[in-house]
């Protein structure tokens, strides 16, 4: 688990933040639209990091908080 789902989340991000050239019509709308989605996937990557960081700081996980860290 702890090497598969930092995979998958840098897999999204490889498809999802794709350089693209801009294109000259875009809006202000459009531009914050943007900006929005690319801040929601980057709180989402936090909130990962940090999920990951306190299971691998819990010492010696036994089969209790194996299974709380897995309801979250």
């Amino acid at each position: 688990m702890l090497a598969i789902i930092p995979f998958v989340v840098c897999l999204t991000g490889v498809f999802f933040h794709r350089e693209v050239p801009p294109d000259k019509s875009t809006t202000v709308a459009e531009d914050s639209e943007e900006a929005k989605y690319f801040g929601i996937c980057n709180v989402i990557a936090v909130v990962v990091v940090f999920y990951l960081l306190a299971y691998g700081f819990a010492p010696h996980a036994n089969g209790l908080v194996s299974k709380m860290f897995v309801t979250v």
